[in-house]
């Protein structure tokens, strides 16, 4: 299934019918006072980016936000229609929201959802977000449930932020400009930015970032291997059913002018919570033997190492790994 995702005018054909679905699909769970509709022509709609998903052409789901001040958007109309659920399509266009409203200069989102929605709860919770009271016109319905993510944080005087594919070509030319300082090629197994465009396209991975004063200083990559034939947990010993629970702590690097601040340990314990996040129960990280900081900052983690083979072209690698606690 090739799926793409659009932004279009409020007065989009396909976004009004999957907007008229979801309205009939919330009255059919609420009193009409407790479902929040939205004024699709006036003010509030010329202030709201809307996106429509499409699946093999076809118009699936939708979305959208609207600001709510200068640091805060909210998001609206998350759907799916039922025909294509299950097929990740919620989280592309969540994603896609959360990037856009990051690059306008926006902090956090937040959303309204209801009790009679334990999926979505659930879902919402899977992205990252936490409850919060109700807010605005939500104060005083008792079904709302009110959440929110923060789309940016700050870490020893930096941004951080997850990245995108605008950023694509930043974090390549960050990486050809660290790696062409290192003591040694194989102590990094540089990527292509075809590589990172893909991971961020077939939603393979998250890719986070840290800014000084505008200027992206360091990244680090959490990819999510699937049941591919890359995915090292086959010789971590983990079940074949379980692979798809599998992640990877992939690369990271950062300017020689932000070393010294943590990081390193920062952004193992960001993509850590992230995997936890989504339901990951394994994760895994590779390092040349050579490279001592990166193996103390794995093992200060709670990482294991599990075995030492050649890799990426022969150079050799450590494969340490962590069975992730999941509270019951």
């Amino acid at each position: 299934m090739t799926v793409t995702l659009k932004i279009v005018e409020p007065s989009n054909k396909e976004l009004l019918a999957l907007i008229a679905e979801l309205d009939q699909y919330l009255f059919s769970l609420y009193p009409a006072d407790e479902v929040f509709t939205m004024d699709l022509e006036g003010q509030q709609a010329a202030d709201t980016v809307f996106v429509v998903a499409y699946a093999n052409g076809q118009a699936a789901g939708c979305g959208a936000y609207r600001p709510l001040d200068e640091q805060c958007a909210e998001l609206k109309r998350i759907f799916v229609a039922p025909a294509f659920r299950g097929s990740g399509i919620a989280l592309r266009l969540v994603s896609f929201l959360e990037q856009g409203a990051a690059r306008t200069g926006l902090t956090s989102l937040r959303l309204e959802t209801g009790t009679m929605q334990p999926a979505s709860i659930a879902f919402y919770k899977k992205c990252g977000y936490y409850e919060i009271p109700p807010y605005g016109e939500y104060m005083d319905c008792e079904n709302s449930i009110c959440m929110e993510k923060q789309l940016q944080w700050q870490y020893a005087g930096l941004d951080i932020r997850q990245l995108g594919l605008e950023q694509v070509a930043d974090v390549h030319k960050l990486m050809q400009d660290v790696a062409s300082r290192l003591p040694s090629s194989a102590l990094f197994a540089e990527d292509k930015e075809a590589d990172f465009r893909y991971l961020l396209e077939e939603h393979k991975g998250e890719i986070y970032g840290a800014y000084d004063e505008g200027k992206l200083v360091a990244y680090t990559v959490l990819v999510f291997p699937g049941r591919s034939e890359s995915n090292l947990g086959r010789e971590l010993g983990v079940p074949e059913e379980e692979l798809a629970r599998v992640g990877t702590l992939d690369a990271t690097i950062a300017h020689e002018a932000v070393r010294g601040r943590g990081l390193q340990r920062y952004f193992h314990s960001l993509r850590e919570q992230r995997a936890k996040a989504l339901g990951y129960r394994y994760l895994y990280s590779t390092v040349h033997p050579d490279n001592a900081a990166s193996r103390r900052n794995l093992e200060s983690a709670g990482f294991v190492l599990q075995f030492t083979r050649p890799m990426y072209g022969g150079h050799p690698r450590h494969c340490y790994g962590k069975r992730l606690e999941h509270p019951e």
